[in-house]
């Protein structure tokens, strides 16, 4: 059972930092594309 939570935490960290990454891509695009 602990195992399972390890891995879901990680999960939700793995998709956090994805979506973190995903805004900065698209407010670099944004700005370069002069928005």
């Amino acid at each position: 059972m602990r195992n399972i939570q390890v891995e879901e935490s990680r999960l939700r960290m793995l998709l956090g930092s994805h979506a973190e990454m995903r805004d900065l891509l698209a407010t670099q695009r944004r700005t370069s594309s002069g928005w």
